[in-house]
Order: C-alpha cells, then structure tokens, then sequence
C-alpha cells in the first residue's frame, strides 16, 4: 500500500484541491476508492447532480446521493465529487464518516476545509502537497 494512502486512512476529511496547473479529480477518485476498499465499506458519493458522477464508471457502480436527493448514513466512506457549499449541507450530520472532498473550482471548498476542520492552510498547496496529491486534515 501506498504510503500517501496510509496517511489518508488515518484522518476524517481529505481535501483534494483542484489546482490550476493539475487535474487532481482523476487522483480523487481513486484515493476515494481506495479508501472505501481499506475500511471495507461501500463507497457513497455525494454530487450535484446525480449525472455528474454517474458519468464514470468507477462511481456509477456506487451509491450517489445529489443535492436534491437521497440521504447519507453515517459510519461510512463519502467521496464529495465536485460539491458546492449547499451540497456539502448534506455531510453536517456526519460524526463517524471519512469524508473524501475532491475540488472542481480551485480554491471554492478551501474554506469549507478551514472552517470545518481548522488544519488547513493556504500553505499546504504546494509543490510538495502536490507529489503527496492532496491535503489532509481532521482526526489524527
């Protein structure tokens, strides 16, 4: 196992940003997965719309849950694929779950992250966090 994904099993949130020069949604993704495999549960994801995840492959075989639609229990493993503030509403509730945040906007859960975990500075994006692949905060 890699060692950016031991890292990652050990915390509640992920954030992968979306930064201007690289597309981490592909990495999201799979770190989503892989994440969901590690703690042996289904993997729920959390979308705008429900298309805008049912459009891959690897996500459509999962459980989607969109902004107008649908409810996520708690305890599991959430990939939040491209959210906006208002779908990020639907995760408040949630105590026990990791939480897999994958950025479309650079920058426009940034302060989702800080606000709700605290850790993560605009110092963390960086040449290095970006080998790593994506930021962590919450539990550790």
């Amino acid at each position: 196992m890699s060692d950016r994904l031991q890292e990652a099993l050990k915390h509640q949130y992920i954030y992968v940003p979306r930064l201007k020069d690289k597309d981490t949604l592909p990495l999201g993704k799979q770190l989503g997965l892989a994440v969901a495999r590690q703690h042996r549960t289904q993997l729920t994801v959390l979308s705008v719309q429900k298309s805008g995840a049912t459009h891959h492959p690897e996500l459509a075989k999962q459980t989607i849950v969109s902004e107008r639609s649908g409810y996520i229990e708690d305890g599991g493993v959430v990939l939040a694929w491209c959210p906006r503030h208002q779908t990020m509403e639907k995760l408040h509730h949630l105590e026990k779950s990791v939480v897999v945040l994958v950025e479309w906007v650079s920058g426009q859960m940034a302060a989702w992250a800080k606000i709700n975990e605290g850790a993560c500075q605009d110092s963390c994006v960086s040449d290095r966090s970006l080998v790593v692949g994506f930021l962590l905060t919450g539990r550790g």
